[in-house]
């Protein structure tokens, strides 16, 4: 399962880097409907050409749908109405909410070690995210954040809960009909945007976005596919934290080794406490 954990942060983390291609121009509901339509075809494939409905998968399949959505449209406004940095930092912290949800609603134990890991984990990942910012935080952001915050921990939580209902084995049929309901939630809110403003239609499909498109599309099907089952599989007091955690490391090292990124003092400093961090949480 740490393989397969392993495999999952990196997939996220390569996701991660190539997003950063992702021109600022480009309306990013259209790229997510481009992956949700190919996460359709590769989860078609992966389920032998077909779909086994039941009460579980069309309920946790639309309880994903629905909170993935919503998440990128909270993301994506929050993003747009505050500063970027400190939005960041709120969304990494909704790892805190997974937990606390692990904890409470399915009882699982937690130990000293695994606190104080988590502890050091916080604060590394407020040192490589946060950034002083003169953008005003108005109550919109304010507000767009708190969504965003939840939102993003409800992915988790929702993994969670389908993992812990008993339907386990149809996980690939969840997430094949959550990926439809996802490209039908994505559809109308493009057709939406269209209405309102001419531009906002679906951008021209050059080769290079494309390619970003399929790798993006395939990397997320990936992570979010073996998450769903790590998720059931391990303690979300070691899942949630490494998963996160491990995404911002892999990325900042990704970022500093490939893309040339200068990091600060202090963004090193926050790496190597986050790889601490994780250890710690996964050994204890």
């Amino acid at each position: 399962m740490y393989m397969l954990l392993v495999l999952s942060v990196m997939a996220a983390a390569l996701n991660s880097m190539l997003l950063h291609k992702l021109p600022a121009s480009k309306n990013i509901f259209a790229f997510n409907f481009y992956g949700a339509l190919l996460w359709i075809v590769i989860l078609t494939m992966a389920n032998g050409m077909h779909i086994s409905l039941s009460r579980e998968v069309v309920w946790w399949g639309t309880a994903y749908g629905a909170v993935q959505v919503l998440f990128l449209v909270f993301k994506a406004k929050a993003m747009a109405s505050g500063p970027v940095s400190i939005t960041t930092l709120i969304g990494n912290c909704s790892m805190l909410l997974s937990v606390a949800a692990s904890l409470l609603l399915w009882k699982e134990k937690v130990s000293a070690g695994q606190i104080l890991g988590l502890v050091c984990l916080m604060v590394s990942v407020f040192l490589c995210t946060h950034a002083k910012s003169e953008m005003q935080m108005t109550g919109q952001w304010k507000v767009n954040c708190i969504l965003f915050f939840v939102l993003a921990a409800g992915v988790g939580i929702v993994f969670k809960g389908f993992s812990r209902s008993g339907a386990q084995a149809m996980a690939g049929d969840m997430m094949l009909f959550s990926s439809v309901v996802m490209a039908l939630a994505l559809c109308i809110i493009l057709l939406l945007q269209k209405s309102k403003k001419k531009d906002a239609a679906l951008p021209k499909t050059e080769h290079s976005y494309g390619m970003l498109v399929i790798c993006c599309g395939i990397l997320s099907c990936i992570y979010n596919r073996l998450n769903i089952s790590l998720s059931g599989a391990l303690p979300g007091m070691v899942f949630f934290p490494c998963f996160n955690g491990g995404v911002i490391i892999v990325s900042g090292l990704l970022g500093k080794f490939v893309l040339k990124e200068k990091l600060t003092l202090r963004q090193n400093l926050g790496l190597v406490m986050g790889t601490m961090a994780v250890l710690v949480i996964g050994i204890f």
